[in-house]
C-alpha cells in the first residue's frame, strides 16, 4: 500500500490543505506551529478514520478528537488516495465528526469498496494490510512522543502476533484455539447443566444442536452454489458488455478516419487552387451592399399606420376632470332608519287606536225603553224577561276586555294589560251567575214579576255604568302609555336621521325628515354612478395613450426607412433616383443590388473556399492533416483487426446520429455490468468466508450420536482442549520472537554506534534486552539512554510493519519527529535507515529538525522521493 495524496479537508488548523507524497521517502519539514503534527494525524485518521459504536468514546479517542478537530464548525473530515499491491486505487474519505459519510471509493470503477474494511462502525483502510487502526496506530503510525507505547499495551498485537506466526505454518492460534474451546463448552456444557443434571439429556441436545449446525452448513452451502451461479452470470454478462463494445468503437474509428482522409484530401485540393494565398480584390464585408440589403428588408417589413379613431387622450382627460367626486353618507335606505320609522308608525298607529271611543250596545234592555215593567201578557210570553240577556252582555264585555288586554301586553303596557284582564275576568264571573239566577219557571203572579223585572233593570243598568267607568279608566291609562311609547319612538327616529346626515330639530317634521333623507339618498347614488366612470376613463385614457404612442413610433419608423433609401440610392451612384416616390427608390436599389451581388459572386465564391480552407487547417497544415488521416487509418485497422468489415459497416448504422454518447453509453453500460461483477465476486468471497462445511457438519452430527455413551469423559475433553490452547501459545511465542530479534539485530549495530550487536524480543510484553559487540550482560532496552531505547524500540516497529502485516501488501510508515532525540551522527543513521527501508514501502516523515532537512536536500532522489516545505507549500 502507498498513499498518493492526503487532503485535510476540516483537520484542526487544516482547511481544505494537500500533500502529495512521494511513493518512497517523502521528507516534510516546517518550523513549530505550521501543521506537521496536524498533518501526520490527518493521514492517520484519514486511512484509518475513527471507532463509530455504541456508547460513550474511550479515552485516547476522545483525546485524539480535543487535539484534532477543528474549533470553528461542525465539519471534521480528511480523505487519502491510496494504492494497494493489486493495482486498484482506493479513494477513502472520513467524515470523522458525524461518521457516517465515511466511505471507500475504487477511483477506476467508481464503486464503493466500504464494505472490505468496515471495523468498528466505519471503513479502516488498515484492514486491507491485516490490521486494525489500533494496531497501525501502535507499528505503523509512529509519533516521537509515543515510540515506546507499543510496550504499554502489548496486549493490543497479540490477536496480530499470534496471526503473523500462524501464517507462517505454525499449529493453529490461541485465540483460534480459545474460540475452538469457547464452542466446545457452549455445544457440549453451555446453559444445558441448568436445565438437567442427566448426562444423556445433555448429550440429546448436543445431537439437536448439531443437527441444526448440519441444516444451517447445509442451506448456506445452497446459497453459496446460487451465489456462486450469480456470480458467474454477472462475470458472462460484463464480457457480453465489453465484446458489445468492439464493434461500436471500430465503426466509430473507421468513421473518424474516413472524415480525417476527406478534410486531407479536401484541404490539398483548396491548397492547389489558392497557391497564392487569400485571394485579393474583395473586402472581407461589403459594407454598401450589406446596408443596401438590410435598408431593403426594412422597407418589405415597414410598419402599416395606425388608424386613431374616436375621442383623443387630451378630450377624454378632460372629461375626467368633469367628473364629481365620490360623495360620502349613505347612498341606499339604511336598515336602522328603516327600523326606527317602522317603529315610530306602528308605536303611532297604536296611540291613535288606543285614543278612539269603544263601541257600546244598547244601555236599556232590549224589550224596553224606560225601567217600566212590560205588560203582563208580554212578560207570560217570554220567561225570565229582558234578565235572560244580561248573561250575553256580561260574556261579550268580558271577551272584548281580554282582547284590548292582550294587545297591550303585545305593545309592551304591562299595567293596562294588566287591569283590563281582571275587568274580563269579572265580567265573566257575573256572566256566569246571572245564568245561574235566569233559569225558566212557573209564571209568577204579575205584582211580583213586575217588582223583580224592575230591580233586575235598575241592577243591570248599575252595573252597566261600572262597567263604563273602569273601561274609561283603563282607556285613559293605554293612552297615556301608548303616547309616551311614541315619543320614544320619535326620538329614535330623529337621533337615527341626524345620524345619517338629516337634521332634525325637536319640532320638525319626521315624515318630513324622512322624505328628505330618501331624497338625498338617492341623488348621492346618482352622483357616485356618475364618479364610479373615473376608472373607466383612466383606462381608457392609458390604452388611448398607447396607441397614440405606437401610431407616432411606426410613422417615425417608416420617415427613417424612406430616408434611408433616399440616402442609399445616392450613396449608389443611382442617377435620377426618385425623391418622392419611396417604392420606386426601393424598385431602383434592388435591381443596383442584383447586379452587385451578379459581379462579387465569383470573388465571394474564392473568398469562400480560402476560408474554408482555413476553417479545415484550423491553423495547422496540409501535411499534418495527411499525418492525422494516416494515424486514424492505422487506429481504425488495429480496431478492425479480426473483425468482419460487413459488420463493422452494420454497426455504424446502429450508432445514430450521436455516436460519442452511444460510445459512451455503450462504456458505461460495460463499467457497470463489470462492476457487477465485482460486487457479486464480493459477495461470493464473504460468503465463502463464512461458509461452513457440510462434511464437517455431518460428521459432527454423527460424532454426537456416538457421544451419547461418552458424556462422562467431559472433563478429559476439556482439559485436553486447555492444553492444547497453552501449547499453541508457546509455539507462537517461539516462532515469532527470533524474527523480530533478528531484525532488529540487523540494523542495532548501524543505529547504537556498534555498541550493541544481539537483540531478543518477548512477544508477550514486547519487553526487548540487548547484549553488547564485547560479550557482555544482556540489558533491559528501556534502562538504556532515552536515544537510544526510542531507536530500538523504532526497529521493533519496523520489524512489526513486516511481520504483522498481510504477505501481499506492505505498510507504509509515518513518523513524527523520530530524531529529536538523536544527535548529529545518529539522527543522520536514523535518516539513512529510513530511505533505506523506503525502497521497499513508503516512508513519510515530519520534522522540524534542521538536520533533517539539510539531509534530505542532498539524500532524496526526485523519482521515487519528496520534500515539501510547509511554508512554501502553504
Amino acid at each position: 500500500m502507498r498513499i498518493e495524496r492526503v487532503t485535510a479537508h476540516a483537520f484542526g488548523p487544516l482547511s481544505d490543505a494537500t500533500l502529495d507524497l512521494g511513493p518512497g521517502m517523502t521528507l516534510v519539514y516546517g518550523p513549530n506551529e505550521a501543521g506537521k503534527s496536524s498533518w501526520h494525524a490527518a493521514l492517520y485518521a484519514g486511512l484509518c478514520g475513527v471507532r463509530r459504536g455504541k456508547g460513550q468514546p474511550v479515552v485516547a479517542d476522545r483525546e485524539f478528537r480535543d487535539d484534532h478537530k477543528p474549533w470553528d464548525g461542525e465539519r471534521w473530515d480528511a480523505e487519502v488516495l491510496v494504492r494497494l499491491a493489486d493495482g486498484r486505487r482506493i479513494e477513502i474519505r472520513q467524515d470523522l465528526a458525524c461518521r457516517v459519510d465515511s466511505r471507500a471509493t475504487d477511483v477506476a470503477l467508481g464503486t464503493d469498496v466500504s464494505s472490505e474494511i468496515m471495523f468498528d462502525g466505519s471503513p479502516d483502510g488498515s484492514r486491507w494490510l491485516g490490521l486494525d487502526r489500533r494496531a497501525f496506530l501502535a507499528t505503523a503510525c509512529i509519533n516521537q512522543a509515543q515510540l515506546l507505547a507499543i510496550s504499554d499495551d502489548p496486549g493490543l498485537l497479540q490477536e496480530h502476533i499470534q496471526r503473523a506466526a500462524a501464517t507462517r505454518g505454525t499449529d493453529a492460534t490461541a485465540a483460534a484455539a480459545l474460540d475452538r474451546l469457547e464452542t466446545f463448552r457452549r455445544v457440549q456444557v453451555g446453559e444445558d447443566r441448568a436445565n438437567s443434571t442427566k448426562p444423556l439429556h445433555r448429550a440429546k441436545l448436543e445431537l439437536d444442536e448439531a443437527l441444526r449446525d448440519l441444516g444451517t452448513a447445509q442451506r448456506k452451502h445452497a446459497a453459496f452454489l446460487e451465489a456462486a451461479a450469480e456470480s458467474d452470470a454477472a462475470g458472462d454478462r460484463a464480457d457480453r458488455a465489453e465484446a458489445g463494445q468492439r464493434l461500436p468503437v471500430a465503426a466509430v474509428a473507421a468513421d473518424r478516419a474516413a472524415v480525417a482522409r476527406a478534410r486531407a484530401d479536401r484541404a490539398a485540393e483548396l491548397e492547389a487552387r489558392h497557391p497564392e494565398g487569400a485571394p485579393a480584390g474583395f473586402a472581407a464585408s461589403d459594407d454598401l451592399g450589406n446596408r443596401v440589403a438590410s435598408a431593403l428588408d426594412a422597407w418589405d417589413h415597414r410598419p402599416t399606420t395606425v388608424a386613431l379613431d374616436g375621442p383623443s387622450a387630451g378630450a377624454l382627460e378632460l372629461e375626467l376632470r368633469g367628473l364629481p367626486a365620490m360623495p360620502t353618507g349613505d347612498l341606499d335606505l339604511a336598515d336602522e332608519v328603516l327600523q326606527a320609522r317602522t317603529d315610530y308608525e306602528r308605536r303611532l298607529e297604536a296611540r291613535r287606536l288606543a285614543a278612539e271611543p269603544p263601541t257600546e250596545g244598547p244601555t236599556e234592555p232590549a224589550a224596553h225603553g224606560d225601567i217600566e215593567l212590560p205588560p203582563a201578557a208580554e212578560s207570560e210570553g217570554r220567561p225570565g224577561g229582558s234578565t235572560s240577556r244580561r248573561p250575553l252582555v256580561l260574556a261579550t264585555g268580558a271577551v272584548g276586555a281580554a282582547v284590548i288586554g292582550l294587545e297591550a301586553l303585545a305593545l309592551g303596557f304591562q299595567v293596562v294589560s294588566a287591569v283590563l284582564v281582571f275587568i274580563a275576568a269579572t265580567l265573566a264571573a257575573a256572566a256566569i251567575v246571572d245564568r245561574r239566577i235566569a233559569v225558566p219557571g212557573r209564571p209568577a203572579g204579575a205584582g211580583a214579576a213586575g217588582v223583580d223585572a224592575a230591580a233586575a233593570a235598575r241592577l243591570e243598568m248599575a252595573r252597566r255604568e261600572a262597567e263604563r267607568e273602569r273601561a274609561s279608566r283603563a282607556s285613559a291609562v293605554i293612552v297615556a302609555e301608548r303616547s309616551a311609547a311614541l315619543r320614544d319612538a320619535e326620538a329614535t327616529l330623529a337621533a337615527v336621521l341626524t345620524a345619517h346626515g338629516t337634521v332634525t330639530d325637536p319640532d320638525a317634521d319626521l315624515e318630513a325628515a324622512f322624505r328628505q333623507y330618501r331624497a338625498d339618498c338617492r341623488s348621492r347614488a346618482e352622483l357616485a354612478r356618475e364618479a364610479g366612470r373615473a376608472v373607466a376613463l383612466q383606462e381608457a385614457i392609458v390604452a388611448r395613450q398607447d396607441l397614440e404612442n405606437r401610431a407616432r413610433e411606426r410613422t417615425e419608423r417608416l420617415a427613417a426607412i424612406e430616408g434611408d433609401l433616399r440616402a442609399l440610392s445616392s450613396d449608389a451612384g443611382i442617377a435620377g433616383a426618385p425623391e418622392t416616390d419611396p417604392a420606386a427608390n426601393a424598385s431602383t436599389l434592388r435591381e443596383w443590388l442584383d447586379r452587385h451581388n451578379q459581379e462579387t459572386g465569383t470573388r465571394e465564391a474564392a473568398l469562400l473556399e480560402w476560408r474554408e480552407l482555413q476553417t479545415l487547417l484550423d491553423g495547422r497544415t496540409p501535411a499534418d492533416l495527411e499525418e492525422d488521416a494516416i494515424r486514424l487509418d492505422g487506429r481504425a485497422r488495429e480496431r478492425a483487426a479480426g473483425l468482419d468489415p460487413a459488420t463493422i459497416v452494420a454497426a455504424r448504422a446502429t450508432l445514430g446520429s450521436d455516436p460519442d454518447r452511444k460510445l459512451a453509453d455503450l462504456e458505461t453500460v460495460a463499467n457497470e455490468s463489470r462492476a457487477e461483477a465485482a460486487r457479486e465476486a464480493g459477495r461470493l468471497a464473504e460468503i465463502e468466508r463464512g461458509l461452513p462445511s457440510v462434511a464437517e457438519a455431518e460428521e459432527l452430527a454423527e460424532a454426537a450420536r456416538t457421544e451419547v455413551d461418552r458424556v462422562t469423559d467431559l472433563d478429559v475433553v476439556l482439559q485436553t482442549t486447555m492444553r492444547l490452547l497453552r501449547e499453541a501459545e508457546k509455539r507462537i511465542h517461539r516462532d515469532l520472537a527470533p524474527l523480530l530479534g533478528a531484525a532488529i539485530a540487523a540494523q542495532l549495530p548501524r543505529i547504537s554506534g556498534g555498541r550493541y550487536v544481539e537483540a531478543a524480543v518477548n512477544p508477550a510484553d514486547l519487553a526487548i534486552r540487548v547484549k553488547t559487540a564485547d560479550g557482555g550482560q544482556w540489558r533491559d532496552a528501556k534502562r538504556l539512554s532515552h536515544g537510544t531505547r526510542e531507536q530500538i524500540y523504532l526497529l521493533l516497529r519496523l520489524a512489526m510493519t513486516q511481520h504483522l502485516v498481510r504477505e501481499d501488501e506492505v505498510a507504509p510508515l509515518l513518523c513524527d519527529e523520530v530524531t529529536v532525540q538523536s544527535d548529529q551522527r545518529r539522527a543522520t543513521q536514523l535518516l539513512e535507515l529510513l530511505h533505506e527501508v523506503s525502497q521497499d514501502r513508503q516512508v513519510v516523515v515530519f520534522t522540524h529538525d534542521e538536520r533533517a532537512l539539510a539531509w534530505a536536500e542532498t539524500a532524496l532522489d526526485g523519482d521515487a522521493d519528496r520534500l515539501i516545505r510547509l511554508e512554501e507549500a502553504a
